[in-house]
């Protein structure tokens, strides 16, 4: 926690700062009852992390600041990154709910650097995609859109581990859709002869297999020709995966998803 000495110098101490590491404003005053509750909150959490800096701004003794920054009423925190003002709060908030509000706004070099990068992937499945997504591996291990990316190649060397590494989407994640295409594939590239697949089945995880994907799509359209219930409806769920990863401007998914449609009526 940073307690200005005065005269304060909110450019130096707030503004200038803040491009070296968020900086977290407290508008306060001493005879706010909420900013009492609120101040030894903030302070002990600023004790606690190196990602941002707290000050404390008493609105008594820096009434033209309160004015600028249009402080209507008290506690009010502001989080200024960069020399911007990014997202403030006001009132006296618990603990949780304060790091619940910092995770949204705070920084993620993550998220910026998949953010950067996803546009420059090379289409799926292409191996130089793989790549590429391992220049990120040491900023974006965690974050859920690269685990995705990385599942969706990984589907075709490791699909025994894809269940595991895609516990944490559940049904309303915003990335279900996309964690439930990997898994149908996962499960044609896990398949082995048995008497309940067809050979056109056998074909299209073969296919699959080695990253054949029009192969795999001819073949999946054919299975759905022929039983297209068998193995819990694989042959349309796998080739609704397929889509989706290839993305809906993929070559491939414009010529055959209406030979897809005609199969399934």
């Amino acid at each position: 926690m940073d307690t200005p000495a005065f005269p304060f110098d909110f450019q130096t101490q707030v503004l200038d700062r803040s491009h070296q590491i968020p900086v977290l404003v407290d508008f306060w005053a001493p005879w706010c009852g909420p900013c009492r509750m609120l101040g030894p909150v903030l302070e002990q959490m600023a004790e606690e992390t190196d990602e941002w800096a707290l000050v404390k701004i008493n609105t008594e003794e820096e009434s033209d600041l309160a004015r600028q920054f249009r402080i209507q009423s008290i506690p009010h925190v502001k989080l200024f990154v960069q020399g911007k003002a990014v997202a403030d709060f006001s009132g006296a908030l618990s603990q949780g709910a304060i790091r619940n509000w910092l995770d949204t706004h705070l920084p993620d070099p993550c998220r910026e650097a998949w953010n950067q990068l996803k546009h420059q992937l090379p289409p799926w499945p292409r191996e130089d995609r793989r790549t590429l997504l391992d220049t990120l591996d040491h900023h974006c291990h965690g974050h859920e859109e690269w685990i995705l990316a990385r599942a969706a190649m990984d589907l075709f060397d490791h699909p025994e581990s894809l269940p595991g590494t895609l516990s944490f989407v559940h049904p309303g994640h915003p990335l279900f859709q996309q964690a439930e295409a990997i898994l149908e594939l996962s499960r044609l590239v896990s398949l082995e002869q048995n008497e309940t697949a067809s050979d056109s089945m056998i074909q299209a995880a073969n296919a699959c297999k080695h990253r054949h994907i029009e192969e795999t799509i001819q073949a999946l359209i054919r299975a759905i020709g022929e039983d297209r219930s068998q193995l819990d409806e694989l042959p349309r769920k796998a080739l609704v995966g397929l889509f989706a990863l290839l993305g809906e401007d993929h070559a491939l998914t414009r010529e055959y998803r209406p030979w897809f449609a005609m199969a399934l009526n």
